[in-house]
């Protein structure tokens, strides 16, 4: 069994330095296909829903010729969870508001003690796809992502995992932004986030630092 699609629903916001607990339930498991159901809780409360499907069978892998990209092209972007990645451009990128290709490395295990798989880390990369071609300026718009669903062809190989990101948007109060997703080798699969645009005010922007 390889994962071929994980789906995120984010139902409050996750706190951090807090012990969390993760619950798993497995919906369905035949020969084809297991379905597994994740809630990640703080106490009684829950955080995040998930869903796994893992199918069976032998996905293709990727080329053999990896094309990496140059660690010394590194762009910061400004979050605490960013700062684990390494975050190298090819076009547009944070606060640049157009579609974007960036590469991203994650340079810390998400869980201590554990080694993070490329499925997880490419996961955790695709959550950047809506911040990163986003079409407004995170100084006088908030647009938080509200759930993500990643679908894979084929598992990850490798440390890099590239996105090509823009928004596909028809009003002020809602975005959908879509994700071509890319390792070392080539496409491997692609990512989609519900997104809620709201205008800052003033009191939001100093309270951000902003």
């Amino acid at each position: 069994m390889s994962i071929a699609r994980v789906t995120i629903d984010l139902l409050n916001p996750v706190p951090v330095g807090t012990p969390l607990r993760l619950a798993q339930n497995k919906l369905r498991e035949g020969k084809r296909l297991d379905l597994i159901a994740l809630e990640l809780l703080t106490g009684e409360k829950r955080l995040v829903r998930a869903t796994i499907l893992k199918v069976r069978g032998h996905a293709r892998a990727g080329s053999a010729e990896a094309a990496e990209p140059d660690e010394a092209a590194h762009v910061p972007m400004p979050s605490r969870f960013a700062s684990l990645f390494t975050i190298i451009p090819e076009q547009g990128g944070f606060e640049r508001l157009q579609p974007a290709s960036v590469w991203f490395r994650l340079n810390a295990p998400l869980l201590e003690g554990r080694a993070t798989s490329p499925v997880a880390a490419m996961v955790a990369a695709a959550d950047f796809g809506s911040g990163i071609c986003a079409e407004f300026s995170y100084r006088d718009w908030a647009f938080p992502s509200l759930d993500l669903t990643v679908a894979l062809a084929r598992p990850p190989l490798g440390s890099w995992s590239r996105l090509d990101s823009q928004w596909l948007r028809c009003s002020e109060a809602r975005a959908t932004c879509i994700t071509q997703l890319a390792d070392a080798h080539g496409p491997c699969g692609n990512a989609m986030q519900s997104v809620f645009l709201e205008r800052r005010n003033v009191t939001d922007r100093h309270s951000s630092g902003l």
